[in-house]
C-alpha cells in the first residue's frame, strides 16, 4: 500500500509519501478497505479478506494493533466511530459487525 500527498505544491505524485513493503505480509491476502482515524490521523486502519483486522502509524508505517482472524470469513469494511475515537466497527461477509 502506497499514501500519496496529491495536495502538495507542485508535486508530481513520482515518490509516495508513505510505503508499507511489508502491508501483503500482514494481512496474507487482499486488502477489503482502509479507513484513518477520525481524531488521530496518524493511524489508518485496513481489514483483510482473511479476516485481520491491523491499525497502522503513518509515522512509522508499523502495525501498532493485530488481530488475526476477527470473522470467520473476508471483512468488507472497517470504520472509526465518530465520539467514541476508541471504538472502531467492522462488518464481515460471515453476517456479524
Amino acid at each position: 500500500m502506497r499514501l500519496w500527498d496529491i495536495g502538495k505544491e507542485g508535486a508530481n505524485c513520482v515518490e509516495p509519501l508513505h510505503e508499507f513493503p511489508h502491508f501483503r505480509d500482514d494481512q496474507k491476502r487482499e486488502i477489503e478497505a482502509v479507513r484513518f482515524h477520525k481524531k488521530s490521523t496518524n493511524l489508518l486502519a485496513s481489514v483483510g479478506d482473511n479476516g485481520s483486522v491491523c491499525v497502522w502509524d503513518l509515522r512509522t508505517s508499523e502495525v501498532v494493533i493485530k488481530r488475526d482472524q476477527s470473522h470467520d470469513d473476508y471483512i468488507q469494511d472497517v470504520e472509526f466511530c465518530e465520539g467514541e475515537e476508541h471504538l472502531m466497527l467492522t462488518c464481515s461477509q460471515d453476517t456479524t459487525i
